[in-house]
């Protein structure tokens, strides 16, 4: 089964933790609330699934990219990619250096192609 890894976004201090290992979620649900300068900021969950880690308690002090959750992903789900992480690197660079649509792109995609 696939998992999402639920991340501390911004430093503060988890006020609440609102769930458990094992407890569903929903898309939107809260996971647990991170006071930081002085506001409380809800941390919901991306995806429905079930909660499989807890990596915070409260009253805990937090950066960002620590472990709040990992969520089990229930059935199979798509996520959404970027397009861009689909292009090569060196279209990636053509991209970033052209600042209108003239075509270049597409005939610089077209041979990345054939290359490959």
């Amino acid at each position: 089964m696939a998992q999402e890894i639920i991340e501390v976004p911004i430093t503060g201090k988890i006020i609440s933790v609102n769930v458990e290992i094992g407890d569903e979620v929903k898309e939107g649900d809260t996971i647990c609330l991170l006071e930081s300068m002085k506001m409380e900021n809800p941390i919901l969950s991306p995806i429905e699934g079930k909660i499989s880690q807890i990596g915070v308690s409260a009253e805990q002090e937090v950066k960002p990219g620590e472990t709040i959750a990992i969520m089990t992903i229930q059935g199979t789900r798509w996520r959404s990619l970027d397009v861009v992480d689909l292009i090569p690197d060196r279209i990636k660079k053509l991209r970033k250096e052209t600042t209108c649509f003239n075509g270049m792109l597409l005939k610089a995609l077209h041979q990345s192609l054939r290359a490959n």
